[in-house]
């Protein structure tokens, strides 16, 4: 029976250490995971937001973007937006309806085998609540991000809004 002991103990520490470095040490797709949602929660505006807190999301929001970030909508191939006007535009943004909600749903990740690009897919959901207390209003696009090793640092380099997503409230 000692050997069974041994075998389930030592079987017990090898994965915790696994566990320990996958944490420690996480994938260049879990760190663009992470960094995604990250970057839903800076454009989410909380109910009430304070204007201090408003401008310190927003920049927060800019030092997460490459320089030359370039946002894009499908729908409008002639519109785009460069990073300061992004962070801009988020900075502008108001909480006091009780707040925008971004969430990132069904985010896939693809590193290239050089592992020095990558993109994120997902279907981002903006939920905003009714003011009157009615449903809240919900609004699904098709969002990929293109993401570029720099420095050490993963950081988007165009983020692309697609059509939107109808009749999945």
């Amino acid at each position: 029976m000692p050997s069974l002991s041994r075998s389930v103990g030592a079987a017990s520490v090898v994965v915790a250490l696994a566990a320990l470095a996958w944490w420690l040490f996480p994938s260049d797709a879990r760190k663009i995971r992470r960094a995604s949602e990250e970057l839903a929660v800076l454009v989410s505006v909380p109910p009430g937001e304070a204007e201090v807190a408003r401008l310190a999301r927003a920049s927060r929001l800019g030092q997460r973007l490459a320089e030359d970030f370039v946002a894009e909508v499908a729908e409008e191939p002639a519109w785009s937006a460069d990073r300061d006007t992004v962070v801009s535009y988020v900075a502008r943004l108001s909480g006091a309806a009780g707040g925008t909600t971004v969430t990132l749903d069904d985010l896939d990740v693809e590193v290239t085998a050089g592992g020095h690009a990558a993109t994120a897919r997902a279907v981002a959901t903006v939920r905003e609540p009714d003011p009157r207390g009615g449903p809240d209003r919900l609004e699904r696009r098709e969002v990929s991000i293109a993401w570029q090793q720099r420095e050490g640092r993963w950081r988007p380099v165009r983020a692309t809004l697609g059509l939107a997503r109808l009749g999945e409230s």
